[in-house]
């Protein structure tokens, strides 16, 4: 590869793991508050997204606002911006550090055979910042922008799922220096790319299998064991279920999802966004209050787009994820988490939490 290609974002392949790694140089020069020695400290006039500096960041792709019980939205042109007077509430842009930025010229991929294989990894990196305070903490945060975010999620997946090339959106939020983040200021990510990741693929594969096989949706099945069982259930709704996986991978691990089979996320009501955000408000809430400060991951599971046929093997969920420490040694090297929390026990934690909240 040129020097010019590899200042790009890109892709290699790895032959001993049979993997592809993302490579996204222009990630290294991102400001990052964590660097910081107290946090505290930092200037709301200083982050680029607080009110009163939306010109520090790329022009709006859509903003939500508020107004008495009134929820409105609007997808926009790149070219407009929004000004601190519009009184948004939550708002998207796209990254001005892209870990994937659009390319348009697609070179071929090269022969996995090959010891150096790379290939061009093109789509989209987008900020959805979900919050005018200047904190990352939803306790400081309004259950109205919490709404207002699962909108924003849901408009901008069905829009990316309408992109060419585009095989998967993942959506996600870091908080705290442990689970990833670079920024104080609450906000998610959404990234788009023409390439499928081999653990998105393993999940369709054993999903696909298990349809096939039984004719039930694998998660379904989960979730209707996890309801029978009811030791790791910490919500049941109309809508939606909430629980500890009995495998979690991580130390108070939640899991939400829809009660009964939806695949895209895109698709949801807006009764149902409203319930889910606050289930998320009310899980993080809790995990707050039993270990404040906690850094945590939000990953959002859904039906990649142009998948339709597979819908029915397919469900989409939300994890919660908390990062109590750093991954270490075992699981870089095996790919085996260790979790020092039973799920039971972290079920138990969530629910007496829930029990004592109030989340308006």
């Amino acid at each position: 590869m040129s020097s010019n290609q590899t200042s790009q974002s890109h892709r290699r392949f790895d032959p001993l793991f049979g993997d592809w790694v993302i490579f996204a140089p222009t990630r290294e020069t991102r400001p990052n508050d964590y660097d910081r020695k107290n946090l505290s400290k930092l200037s709301p006039d200083a982050c680029p997204f607080c009110i009163g500096q939306e010109f520090k960041t790329p022009p709006s792709l859509w903003v939500g606002k508020a107004s008495d019980s009134t929820l409105s939205s609007e997808q926009r042109e790149t070219s407009e911006q929004v000004l601190c007077h519009e009184k948004w509430r939550v708002r998207v842009f796209r990254n001005r550090y892209p870990a994937i930025a659009i390319e348009k010229n697609h070179a071929p991929e090269h022969n996995q055979l090959q010891i150096f294989s790379n290939a061009v990894i093109s789509g989209g990196h987008e900020v959805i910042v979900d919050t005018r305070s200047h904190t990352d903490r939803m306790c400081e945060t309004s259950i109205t922008e919490s709404r207002l975010l699962l909108r924003a999620i849901r408009d901008r997946i069905a829009w990316w799922h309408r992109q060419k090339d585009i095989k998967y959106v993942s959506v996600f939020k870091n908080c705290g220096a442990s689970a990833g983040a670079s920024l104080h200021h609450s906000h998610c990510q959404l990234i788009a790319t023409n390439h499928f990741p081999k653990q998105t693929q393993t999940l369709f594969n054993r999903s696909r299998s298990f349809t096939n096989k039984t004719g039930y949706c694998l998660l379904c099945k989960q979730i209707d064991s996890e309801l029978a069982d009811r030791s790791r259930i910490i919500y049941q709704g109309k809508r939606l279920t909430a629980y500890c996986p009995y495998a979690s991978r991580f130390p108070m691990q939640v899991r939400i999802a829809p009660r009964n089979h939806h695949a895209q996320f895109e698709e949801s009501t807006s009764d149902t966004l409203d319930e889910v955000a606050m289930l998320i408000r009310r899980s993080v809430l809790a995990l707050q209050q039993i270990h404040p400060f906690i850094a945590y991951n939000l990953i959002f599971s859904n039906l990649p787009p142009k998948r339709k046929k597979q819908e029915r093997s397919f469900h989409w969920s939300i994890d919660l994820c908390p990062r109590p420490s750093s991954i270490a040694g075992f699981e870089i090297a095996t790919g085996n988490m260790i979790n020092c929390v039973l799920p039971e026990k972290a079920a138990e934690l969530y629910e007496s939490q829930f029990n004592l909240q109030r989340i308006d």
